[in-house]
């Protein structure tokens, strides 16, 4: 059986699979170098929060 996360995404809450998980993880890691350097970029960019 996979393990399931409770994320917090922007406010809202989702239950997805370790699978999925790690597959926002890497969506999310590319958004972030694809908007380095760009002024303002900490503040529009959504950081995940999770519990097992």
């Amino acid at each position: 059986m996979k393990k399931t996360f409770t994320i917090n995404l922007s406010g809202l809450i989702f239950h997805i699979d370790e699978d999925a998980y790690e597959l926002l993880q890497a969506y999310l890691e590319k958004l972030k170098q694809h908007f380095t350097g760009i002024e303002g970029q900490e503040e529009t960019w959504p950081k995940p929060n999770s519990a097992v």
